[in-house]
């Protein structure tokens, strides 16, 4: 099967493209022009030119494709503006919906946030149901990620695109050249705690983390496992 990743040059995008590869998958990745594919460097791909806010070229590297993974937001915790976030989010997922449209595509899987479900003082179980507290504070990526959700799901119920949502909670995991947040809070948890440290790594995404384009009804949330 062919599909198309963006956002593959990211931590996420990198381990994901592996576990499809692995899955005999043949594999399209959307890059920037200035992208730095240094975490995709060696693996059997097939490259298209573009970026998300690109509808052309998004269309174009969607063509022939039967699902799209689409990862393609920025995570941050903090220095992001709301705008650039929001634009990212919601305009980008509207072209991927317009893409996939255009090129027939059977399924698009979203990397999307477990912060889509809210979050509470006491252990509590969420799902697509629940709704986020209205006094819950906005960052900026919260904002982003809230609204896009919102948004690829009217524009996929407007275009007849099943779509499903993978909603990680912290993401670590090799192929991380830029060192993102999440792994920096782990990077500098280990360069300080006192009294030395041991740790147990992991190779690649699980298959759980990392679904296939048939996992999970049309519209449903699915939460990612570590």
């Amino acid at each position: 099967m062919k599909v198309l990743v963006t956002g593959a040059s990211g931590m996420v995008g990198a381990n994901l493209v592996r576990a499809l590869l692995r899955q005999r998958n043949t594999v399209r990745v959307l890059l920037r022009r200035d992208s730095v594919a240094t975490a995709l460097r060696g693996l059997p791909l097939e490259r298209a030119v573009g970026d998300v806010l690109e509808a052309d070229a998004l269309k174009a590297a969607a063509m022939g494709c039967r699902v799209i993974y689409h990862c393609a937001t920025p995570f941050t915790y903090w220095g992001a503006e709301t705008g650039e976030l929001n634009r990212v989010a919601v305009e980008g997922s509207r072209n991927v919906v317009a893409a996939a449209r255009a090129a027939g595509v059977q399924r698009l899987v979203l990397t999307a946030s477990s912060i889509l479900f809210g979050s509470s003082e006491r252990p509590k179980v969420r799902d697509e149901r629940s709704v986020r507290p209205a006094n819950e504070p906005m960052s900026p990526y919260l904002t982003a990620k809230v609204t896009q959700w919102q948004e690829i799901r009217r524009a996929a119920r407007r275009a007849h695109i099943p779509v499903v949502a993978v909603c990680p909670t912290v993401t670590l995991g090799a192929h991380d050249h830029r060192l993102s947040p999440s792994n920096a809070i782990l990077v500098n948890y280990l360069r300080h705690i006192p009294g030395g440290r041991q740790c147990r790594g992991g190779r690649g995404c699980r298959p759980g983390a990392c679904p296939r384009g048939s996992d999970g009804a049309p519209g449903s949330v699915l939460r990612a496992r570590g």
